[in-house]
């Protein structure tokens, strides 16, 4: 894994969840390894993501399964949606498929919703950055 900014927001995540730290990290581990295996590219931006699936107790082949299918059914509806906003987007749905209405994860799904404002909030930014790079170009 590559050190920096995203692997500490992962871990503080993983904190979070009250788990024992052997237990999460095996988790996290074991399901960046099954998206790799099934060919998606997880790099440092979607750390968060597998974080928060982390939480889920399945097994990691079912977690990847259910993302992938959900990022693939995006992808055809949005054809717009770049590769890795739909892993995203098909992480969280993912997650609250997965997780569904238990009260357990409550503090998780609290940060989960803090994480995704803060990515909108960014792609605002970019957006209009580049908007206004254009204009004065």
């Amino acid at each position: 894994m590559s050190r920096g900014d995203p692997l500490q927001t992962a871990a503080h995540i993983l904190y979070l969840g009250g788990v024992e730290a052997p237990v999460i990290v095996e988790r996290f581990s074991g399901l960046l390894a099954a998206f790799r295996a099934a060919g998606a590219k997880i790099g440092t931006s979607e750390y968060d993501e597998v974080a928060i699936l982390s939480f889920v107790a399945q097994p990691a082949a079912n977690i990847v399964t259910t993302v992938r299918e959900l990022e693939a059914g995006l992808r055809t509806r949005l054809k717009w949606l770049s590769e890795r906003d739909a892993l995203s987007l098909g992480a969280s749905l993912a997650f609250v498929r997965l997780v569904g209405a238990s009260g357990e994860l409550g503090t998780l799904a609290d940060a989960k919703l803090l994480l995704d404002m803060q990515t909108i909030v960014t792609a605002r930014q970019t957006a209009s950055i580049a908007a206004m790079s254009a204009a004065t170009t």
